[in-house]
């Protein structure tokens, strides 16, 4: 089931939504952000377990958490860019070609 993510927007909106909308996408940027360090420290702890281990159940969780790493990192990315779409939609911005991810 496919939620509707389309946001139609009439009227112009007040400065205090105006302000919670920019809050709200300073809060995705910081949850990008969390992800992105949550999923690259699990992708170091796995390569410095496999590395320092000779036990064979470390070397499990080591190889584990490398790809778990990645995909943390992947889903980061797809939900700050979901979210972003969402806002951009309820705001009706055109993105600036002068900032990386705006």
């Amino acid at each position: 089931m496919k939620k509707n993510t389309d946001i139609n927007v009439t009227q112009k909106l007040s400065l205090s939504d105006e302000l919670a909308l920019e809050r709200t996408s300073l809060a995705n940027e910081r949850t990008f952000l969390a992800f992105l360090r949550t999923g690259l420290a699990l992708i170091i702890a796995g390569a410095s377990i496999m590395e320092l281990s000779n036990v064979q159940w470390f070397l499990l969780v080591g190889m584990a958490s490398i790809p778990i790493g990645g995909l943390v990192v992947i889903l980061g990315f797809i939900r700050f860019f979901r979210v972003r779409k969402i806002l951009r939609a309820a705001t009706d911005r055109k993105p600036d070609p002068a900032l990386p991810f705006h």
